[in-house]
């Protein structure tokens, strides 16, 4: 499984000691949006990496946001 937002491959980079890392992601945090009844569709599959990222300072981002900033970091 690929990550989301970097599409970082645990088991292509570790072999099978990588296979199934993915970690589970609200589209939109849970603390913005109140309580509601989850979907598949509100939600995203992401290394842990970007799951940090997401919520390592405040506001924390939304995954489009990191994605953003991940795409424009590669290009520098």
């Amino acid at each position: 499984m690929r990550c989301e937002i970097c599409d970082f491959d645990f088991e292509a980079a570790y072999c099978e000691r990588g296979r199934g890392s993915i970690e589970c992601q609200h589209v939109v945090s849970l603390h913005a949006s109140g309580e509601t009844t989850t979907l598949l569709q509100d939600l995203v599959l992401i290394c842990v990496n970007c799951h940090l990222m997401i919520h390592r300072g405040t506001p924390w981002l939304m995954p489009e946001e990191l994605r953003t900033l991940v795409r424009r970091g590669r290009k520098s």
